[in-house]
């Protein structure tokens, strides 16, 4: 398609215009795979300033919109069904990806600026160029934008679009994936969500933000030595930067993993996420707890159950240490409570 824009607008747009103009137009758009040029080198090569070369580019352009042929092309309807599909708004450097391919990004940008129902939205702090179908989105692009920032802030945790749609303001699914696209601040994370930019479980920058993936991944606890491997196997599959592809020493780990409050350790080397539910500390501090917490005199098999819950030791483990304490009472009916401290 995008060899047909070019045949368009060389057959049916260009020979309306003087060869000077084709020149200055061809060059300011890098068409034809020509070189993109400033208005001042451009000028140079005419002998004329700058400010001349850009009066000969509005005047072509201007020329080319009132003659109303490329709102008949098939580039452009090709584009308006593009947008459309993508809620009408559009990043711009994904845009002419998708429609020009690696060779003719140009030829849809000139289209673009050339037909008026296109509107280009600059950078900002907030967003990424974009393109726009009808004038008036840009306001909402950005309030929705806001709107997401502060559900993730809120959140504290990166959210999937259904999620941002169910919690959150807006139900056009095309319109918010466009939005997040956007958006500087939002990226989508390595598990498919997205979250904001800063954050290490979207942009793991240190190996304990990425062993704190790993665990989000599979899920379940795990020795440090296999959170080690599934780093190392990780690493492409993230697809990350460059200069954050260091490898994961298995000691090393072991070392971030101790020192990081959001892991436990449950086993002999496994470990699991505390926001699961698992507790750190010895299998005596996890009973007394258990019982701490219970408003009621509990069996042995109900203590050994919630323990289980909260870290991963044999049964025989919990029994030993419940009768072997001090701090644990047993009364007839074999129920257990903590000692009373006076």
């Amino acid at each position: 398609m995008a060899n047909n824009n070019y045949f368009e607008i060389e057959k049916s747009v260009f020979r309306l215009l003087p060869s000077r103009t084709q020149k200055v137009l061809r060059e300011r758009f890098g068409l034809e795979n020509t070189e993109r040029k400033t208005l001042e080198s451009i000028g140079t090569d005419f002998g004329v300033t700058r400010e001349r070369i850009r009066q000969i580019e509005e005047a072509g352009l201007e020329k080319l919109r009132k003659q109303k042929l490329p709102e008949r092309s098939l580039a452009i309807k090709h584009i308006i069904s593009y947008l459309e599909k993508q809620g009408k708004v559009a990043r711009e450097d994904l845009l002419l990806e998708d429609l020009g391919g690696k060779n003719n990004k140009a030829e849809v940008f000139f289209f673009l600026v050339l037909a008026p129902q296109f509107k280009r939205n600059k950078v900002s702090k907030e967003t990424y160029p974009f393109w726009e179908l009808e004038e008036g989105n840009a306001t909402d692009v950005q309030e929705i934008i806001k709107n997401v920032v502060e559900q993730l802030e809120k959140e504290n945790h990166s959210l999937s679009p259904k999620d941002i749609i169910t919690k959150g303001t807006i139900d056009d699914v095309d319109l918010l994936l466009s939005c997040l696209q956007i958006a500087r601040q939002i990226e989508k994370g390595i598990g498919g969500d997205f979250g904001l930019i800063e954050w290490p479980e979207v942009k793991p920058k240190k190996l304990k933000d990425k062993a704190y993936l790993v665990f989000k991944e599979k899920n379940t606890p795990l020795h440090f030595a296999e959170v080690a491997k599934l780093i190392n196997l990780f690493i492409k599959k993230w697809d990350l930067e460059e200069d954050n592809q260091r490898e994961a020493l298995v000691q090393t780990i072991h070392n971030e993993l101790i020192r990081d409050d959001r892991f436990v350790l449950i086993g002999r080397g496994l470990y699991a996420l505390r926001e699961w539910g698992y507790e750190s500390g010895t299998v005596e501090n996890v009973i007394a707890r258990v019982l701490e917490g219970s408003k009621r005199l509990l069996s042995a098999d109900e203590i050994i159950d919630k323990v289980l819950e909260r870290r991963l030791v044999k049964r025989s483990t919990i029994l030993l240490n419940l009768n072997r304490s001090n701090q644990f009472i047993r009364n007839q009916k074999g129920s257990y409570q903590l000692k009373s401290i006076n």
